[in-house]
C-alpha cells in the first residue's frame, strides 16, 4: 500500500525502557490534571512544560479567552524544507460518570481516567514523537509544530483561534484516537431543528384541535425511511451519511393537544456533501409531509455565533499525499501488518486545517474513539506506544532530506 518512492526514516525510535516509560508517566499526569472546557490553564502548562521539557526550539502560549491558552511548541532544524503540524485538543467533557476521572491508574495494560483516550493520551504522544524525532537533527530539514487547542468540546474557540493566527504548514496530522488507523476522511455534522405546528384544544375534545405530536410522528415516520448520499472512499469504499434524532419536545399537559413538536436531528454528513445540501435534502422530506413544519439549522448547546454561523464540516485527503504515504509507512515499520484505512464517523479539528488552513492533514492516534465520553474511558499503554513511534517515523519521514518530500 505506501507509495514506492518515499523513504522510510527508521532512525530515533523510542528505547525499549526510558522512552517507554516516558508515554506512560506523561500520560498519566495528562490524565491527573483535570482540563473539563472551560477550565484548561493547568493543562495547557502540562503541555507547555511538556514541550520544553521536549527540546522545542519555541513554545508558544497563547490566551483564546482568559484561563484558556492554546499552546504550541515547535522544533525547527533551521533548514528550509517541509513544515509539519500535528494537532489535537487539551480538553475533554465533563466527568460525568467515569469512577476515576483523574487517577490515571493503569490496570490491566491501560491507563484509566477522563481524556485519557480523547484526547490527552494521543496528544502526549504527538509531543513526545516530536522530541523523539529531533534528538537527532542530521538528516533533517524543516520544522515540525504540535498544535495543543482548547474548547473543542464546546464551541471551537480553540482552532478559530489558529485559523485566525494563520498557522502554516504544508502538511498536517490530527492526533484524535483512530486505533492506530490510518484516517483518510471524516464526517461532518449538521443539527436541524424541525417543528410542527398545530392548534390547541382540550384533551376532552381532540376533534378541535390540530395534534403537532401527531403530525411530528409522521415527519419522523418520513426520516426513518429517507435516503442517504453514499461516497466511495479510495481504499476505504462505500461510505454512507447517517441521521439520528436525539431529541424531541411538545406538549406541556396530558388534558391539552399540543400546538407545537421540535426535533432536534443529528446529521453526519460524508465528505464532499455540504452543510445546505443536508439540510436542504431533510426540508425537501418534512415539508412533503408537512408543508407548514420549520426546517432550521439549529444546535443546542452552541450560543456563539461565529461557530453557529460555520457549523462543522467532512473532509478528506488525498491518499496519494505524502504526508499519508509517510503515516502508512509508519504503521506498517511500526506494527509489521498492513496499516488500515478509515474514515472517522466522529467530527475532529482535521475539518479547519483542511477546509479553513488547506493543509492537507490525516488522522491517526492512539485509542478507541468509542471509549471518548464514557465511564469506562482509557487507553491502552501498547497502542499510545506504537502510537508515538508511528508519529516519530513519520515526522522523519516528511523531514527527512533524503528521500523525503518537499
Amino acid at each position: 500500500m505506501p507509495q514506492v518512492g518515499l523513504t522510510m526514516v527508521p532512525e530515533s525510535k523510542m528505547s525499549e525502557s526510558t522512552d517507554r516509560d516516558r508515554v506512560i508517566s506523561s500520560i498519566q499526569k495528562s490524565v491527573q490534571t483535570p482540563s473539563v472546557f472551560g477550565e484548561e490553564e493547568a493543562i495547557a502548562k502540562f503541555f507547555a512544560d511538556l514541550m520544553a521539557e521536549g527540546g522545542a526550539t519555541k513554545v508558544e502560549v497563547r490566551e483564546v479567552e482568559p484561563g484558556r491558552p492554546n499552546v504550541i511548541g515547535t522544533w525547527d532544524t533551521g533548514l528550509p524544507g517541509p513544515r509539519i503540524a500535528l494537532q489535537g485538543h487539551m480538553d475533554t467533557v465533563p466527568v460525568g460518570e467515569h469512577p476515576e476521572p483523574f487517577s490515571g491508574e493503569i490496570r490491566d495494560g491501560a491507563i484509566y481516567g477522563r481524556g485519557a483516550s480523547d484526547m490527552k493520551g494521543p496528544l502526549v504522544t504527538a509531543a513526545l514523537a516530536a522530541e523523539f524525532a529531533f534528538r537527532e537533527k542530521a538528516g533533517l530539514r524543516g520544522s515540525c509544530q504540535v498544535v495543543c487547542t482548547v474548547d473543542e468540546e464546546s464551541e471551537k474557540r480553540g482552532i478559530f483561534d489558529i485559523v485566525d493566527a494563520g498557522l502554516e504548514a504544508d502538511f498536517g496530522i490530527c492526533v484524535e484516537p483512530t486505533d492506530l488507523r490510518v484516517a483518510i476522511a471524516q464526517k461532518g455534522c449538521v443539527s436541524v431543528r424541525v417543528t410542527t405546528k398545530g392548534r390547541a384544544s382540550h384533551g376532552a375534545n381532540p376533534q378541535e384541535g390540530i395534534n403537532a405530536i401527531s403530525k411530528m410522528a409522521k415527519v419522523i415516520q418520513a426520516l426513518d425511511g429517507m435516503e442517504l448520499p453514499t461516497v466511495d472512499i479510495p481504499g476505504v469504499g462505500p461510505v454512507s451519511g447517517t441521521l439520528s434524532i436525539g431529541v424531541i419536545e411538545g406538549g406541556s399537559m396530558f388534558f391539552i393537544v399540543p400546538d407545537r413538536c421540535s426535533i432536534w436531528i443529528d446529521r453526519r454528513t460524508v465528505p464532499g456533501e455540504t452543510q445546505s445540501e443536508a439540510i436542504e435534502r431533510i426540508e425537501e422530506v418534512v415539508k412533503s409531509v408537512d408543508p407548514e413544519a420549520e426546517v432550521v439549522k439549529e444546535r443546542q448547546d452552541w450560543n456563539w455565533k461565529r461557530i453557529q454561523d460555520r457549523g462543522i464540516g467532512s473532509c478528506s485527503v488525498d491518499i496519494e499525499s505524502p504526508v499519508v504515504q509517510a503515516v502508512l509507512q509508519g504503521v506498517e515499520s511500526v506494527t509489521g501488518g498492513p496499516p488500515e484505512l478509515h474514515v472517522q464517523n466522529a467530527w475532529c479539528e482535521t475539518d479547519f486545517f483542511v477546509n479553513d488552513l488547506g493543509i492537507p492533514t490525516v488522522n491517526l492516534g492512539p485509542g478507541k474513539m468509542e471509549l471518548a465520553h464514557t465511564s469506562n474511558e482509557h487507553i491502552d499503554i501498547e497502542s499510545a506506544v506504537a502510537g508515538a513511534q508511528i508519529l516519530t517515523s513519520a515526522i522523519r519521514t516528511v523531514l527527512s532530506d533524503d528521500g523525503g518530500v518537499s
